[in-house]
């Protein structure tokens, strides 16, 4: 190992970094969460000194794979420790870097199988970031290797809100978290299928996001039902606030629901941790072009006028300069989602399904439909910034659900509701509990379960 090249040497993410000095802090208001039990759990973090390590070669071709190359590699080279322990029968999505599989445990566990999801992803990535693979060291142990991921997810262990760690590998480029498997419809086929390999047609076991909650701009929950996903999503919120984290990538994608709209929160790896108060701040922020449709106040406005404060980082997104709270990206875009899953379509968008799609990607298109696509966010990022917030009266929303979302929504961001605030509106107080709604799960959009 020593003559190897080692990738994980280069970084130590800085969230690793502020959760081991809380562990190591038992005077720390943040200890009980973050508290080792003096120390990792041995069943927890699999494979601790990784083997086959990759040459520094192997290691950069990592970073640009593609999830179907991810799933290629990671079959050829599979790690046999999380052979030995799981059946991995098909997948359940992707995501921008990773691929999730469908996993049952080998053997029975008071008598029945259980089911998981298995997140694998290169452990660098194609945007630059700093590795993802944090470390810890102890008295009496070798180093131990973590995965950014399953860390934070480890000490958001509790609740049922988000992901629920089970245990986390490290073979080869690949990084591999396993997790509770949520919103995949069970199959008895999902007890019996066998390994697939790298030269199988992999069977599908979809989860259920929030993108088919929306189809062609037409709502399909009702307000009761919205109430329910949304709280669910809030308390996800507040558990994270609770231990100084706050999810960073909110968006229809990052949550599943199951048959009966319980929701949970899932994509942790962007997470933030503040210790400080200066630690809640920004000086810059990212807007990324898929999100357009989230755009806040405080992004749009600079974009808008331009100049030195804006700086494209790539093709897929801009780097904003501002003076902005970490606590406030994430409660906008949770007022994006319940606008949306209320009306079909995002704020201050055309309620019409023809319409051009607002996230769009600049490049490669044409000259005059990208002038088109530019004139209509322009013009809709104006109306973010200045104008009033559409909320349609055909709709007979309740004036608790209106007032939350005219306080969601306010252009100033010190005007708006905290998430303890938040939490106090009555629409907030478990109105759809005794509402006796339907809270059965809409059906399956062909194409539009956000995992294609």
């Amino acid at each position: 190992m020593d003559d190897q090249f080692d990738p994980y040497a280069h970084y130590q993410p800085y969230v690793v970094e502020q959760i081991l000095s809380v562990v190591d802090d038992p005077q720390h208001e943040l200890h009980e969460y973050f508290n080792f039990d003096d120390e990792i759990p041995a069943d927890l973090f699999k494979c601790p000194e990784p083997t086959d390590m990759p040459g520094e070669d192997e290691y950069e071709e990592a970073r640009g794979w593609a999830t179907a190359t991810t799933m290629r590699k990671f079959l050829e080279e599979e790690c046999p420790t999380l052979r030995e322990e799981f059946v991995i029968y098909g997948t359940i999505g992707r995501g921008t870097f990773g691929i999730i599989f469908a996993a049952r445990s080998r053997k029975q566990i008071e008598g029945k199988y259980q089911h998981y999801a298995i997140k694998v992803q290169p452990y660098l990535t194609t945007h630059d970031f700093d590795t993802n693979i944090g470390y810890v060291e102890e008295q009496n142990r070798p180093k131990l290797y973590v995965h950014k991921e399953a860390f934070i997810l480890h000490f958001l262990r509790g609740s049922d809100r988000v992901t629920q760690l089970h245990s986390a590998y490290l073979h080869a480029p690949f990084a591999c978290i396993v997790m509770n498997q949520f919103s995949v419809d069970f199959k008895p086929e999902m007890n019996q299928l066998g390994d697939f390999t790298e030269d199988d047609n992999p069977p599908k076991f979809p989860g259920y996001n929030g993108v088919p909650l929306i189809n062609k701009k037409a709502p399909r929950l009702t307000e009761q039902q919205v109430c329910k996903v949304v709280s669910h999503l809030l308390e996800a919120l507040m558990f994270l606030d609770d231990r100084n984290f706050t999810h960073q990538d909110l968006s229809h994608r990052n949550y599943l629901v199951d048959e009966n709209l319980n929701t949970q929160l899932i994509d942790h790896d962007a997470d933030r941790l503040a210790l400080t108060p200066e630690e809640y701040r920004l000086d810059s922020m990212n807007h990324i072009y898929a999100l357009e449709h989230m755009i806040s106040p405080e992004l749009a406005l600079p974009l808008l006028i331009g100049g030195s404060g804006v700086t494209k980082h790539n093709d897929n997104q801009k780097g904003v300069d501002c003076d902005a709270d970490i606590r406030d990206e994430p409660l906008w875009k949770l007022g994006v989602i319940m606008f949306e899953l209320l009306h079909g379509y995002p704020p201050w968008d055309s309620p019409d399904p023809r319409y051009p799609d607002i996230n769009f990607q600049p490049h490669g298109l044409d000259l005059p439909k990208l002038i088109k696509l530019k004139a209509f966010r322009d013009w809709r990022r104006l109306q973010v910034v200045n104008a009033p917030l559409p909320i349609s009266d055909q709709l007979g929303l309740t004036q608790d659900c209106v007032d939350v979302l005219n306080a969601m929504f306010q252009k100033d961001p010190a005007d708006r509701p905290t998430i303890q605030e938040l939490i106090a509106f009555p629409w907030f107080q478990g109105s759809y509990v005794d509402s006796g709604a339907d809270f059965t799960r809409p059906a399956r959009v062909p194409n539009a379960d956000g995992f294609s």
